[in-house]
């Protein structure tokens, strides 16, 4: 997690980021590049116009999605999971939405239709509209990652059940789903610098494969079988699927970088929601160090402009945090308010988190952070982040000082690197990699192993065998 005061800009940059990115791509959706140049002229729309500068149905359901997480994890707290409880409150704030005066910013009439057929009194698996992948279904999400980056540290994996949830309840297509979850993430690790520009398609594309599929059933219930899937295990894969084309189709665009050209004619017009994702990384990683390029050239788009720019700004608003906009269109934004009250619940400071991190930072420079082994032409390496769960799994200590690490820590290490690489290495290499992240040697390693054997064979009752962490003749 990044210190507090860089993390407060990158909340506030998510949220304005993203307004900011609406309001900018609101006078253009709809318009074609001719009509864009001849209102704007050769350069098309620099800036938000009005005072204040207004949003679309885009932000305005993002901020209802918002508050529906929020209410669930006010009432049930952050340590539980109640899928019906939160259905129900996503389903309120969704109505509540559709009846909003201000709602009438050219809605989209899949997320129209879905709720007035769940208001009618279907359940929302029959509801919802099973063939639509509209963007609907992800413009709405980039608030959400603001869960995870408070103090508390709501996990993604949770998060990431609940994206898909929100966006099945009116955007059932499988790819509107993973799409939902893939913008999502997005945000959030660049928000926590767990991924750079430089790495983000390659991560996305990872996570898209070993997570995009994941069908969790206490959330979406029986909606696969209105498909034409297999099994529920099956249901996502078309979405799987489109959604890494999708990325691939950036990493093709980049390979040439094109400046001026509409980008919805190389990564799709964002109607759809792997495009609308694919166009907004694309404006973004054409600029990422610019959030103010990066969200004209979002904006100046033959497609969904407002929607693409709305990704893009939170994209860019995470990585580089508030002070990439400009102040006056910071301050113009509609819903300055609610997004102050959104940046105020968000950047909580809890004593406990506090101490947490400090005791984490005590312990992280006993680590090798560039530990790495090679395998048949693979290297194999550890992130921080992933350091930084193995401190805090468990209650025992981990360290009795530097270059000593407890059997505790040594025993959750391997456990760790067995499960993370078990399958791609042999039980050597799983050894080697568990004492250069140590800093130990493998036999230290493989000591401290058969010491936690005798140990708990001796306070337990039976053989060293039975309680080996990794018993060598499983090799």
């Amino acid at each position: 997690m990044v210190k507090k005061e860089k993390r407060k800009s990158k909340i506030q940059g998510i949220i304005y980021g993203t307004a900011i990115g609406d309001g900018l791509g609101y006078p253009t959706e709809f318009k074609t590049m001719d009509e864009i140049f001849a209102k704007w002229g050769k350069d098309g729309i620099q800036e938000p116009e009005g005072n204040p500068i207004l949003v679309t149905d885009d932000t305005q359901m993002g901020i209802y999605t918002y508050w529906a997480i929020k209410d669930y994890l006010e009432e049930i707290g952050e340590e539980k999971d109640n899928p019906d409880v939160l259905t129900q409150h996503i389903d309120k704030r969704f109505r509540e939405w559709y009846h909003d005066p201000e709602n009438n910013r050219a809605p989209g009439m899949t997320c129209l239709t879905s709720i007035e057929r769940i208001m009618k009194g279907n359940r929302w698996q029959e509801g919802t509209n099973r063939n639509s992948k509209g963007c609907g279904a992800n413009m709405r999400v980039t608030f959400l990652p603001l869960f995870c980056l408070r103090d508390s540290g709501l996990k993604f994996g949770r998060l990431a059940s609940w994206v898909k949830l929100q966006a099945a309840i009116t955007h059932a297509h499988p790819t509107a789903l993973v799409a939902s979850e893939l913008t999502a993430i997005a945000v959030y690790k660049l928000a926590t610098e767990d991924w750079s520009p430089e790495t983000l398609l390659k991560e996305l594309k990872r996570h898209c494969r070993n997570n995009g599929g994941y069908y969790d059933q206490r959330y979406l219930g029986d909606l696969w079988e209105f498909s034409n899937a297999e099994s529920r295990y099956t249901y996502l894969e078309r979405g799987v699927e489109e959604c890494l084309a999708a990325i691939e189709r950036v990493e093709q665009a980049l390979l040439t970088p094109d400046y001026s050209t509409d980008p919805c004619l190389q990564t799709g017009a964002g109607w759809i929601a792997e495009e609308a994702l694919a166009t907004a990384l694309l404006c973004f990683l054409l600029y990422p160090d610019d959030a103010v390029a990066c969200l004209r050239r979002a904006a100046n788009s033959s497609g969904d402009s407002d929607s693409i720019a709305c990704i893009a700004g939170a994209l860019s608003g995470a990585w580089l945090g508030v002070k990439a906009f400009p102040k006056d269109w910071v301050e113009r934004i509609e819903y300055g308010t609610t997004f102050e009250e959104m940046i105020a619940y968000c950047n909580i400071t809890d004593p406990e988190i506090q101490r947490k991190q400090s005791h984490e930072n005590q312990y992280m420079a006993f680590f090798d952070l560039n530990a790495k082994v090679s395998f048949e032409g693979v290297d194999i390496e550890i992130s921080e982040a992933e350091i930084r769960r193995l401190i805090n799994r468990g209650n025992s200590f981990n360290w009795h000082g530097e270059g000593d690490p407890t059997s505790q820590l040594v025993e959750r290490t391997v456990r760790f690197a067995r499960r993370k690489w078990g399958a791609k290495l042999p039980r050597a290499k799983i050894i080697e990699m568990a004492a250069k992240i140590l800093r130990q040697s493998p036999d230290r390693i493989e000591s401290s192993l058969d010491w936690t054997a005798n140990y708990m064979a001796w306070h337990e009752g039976g053989s060293p065998e039975e309680f080996h962490p990794y018993p060598k003749e499983k090799e």
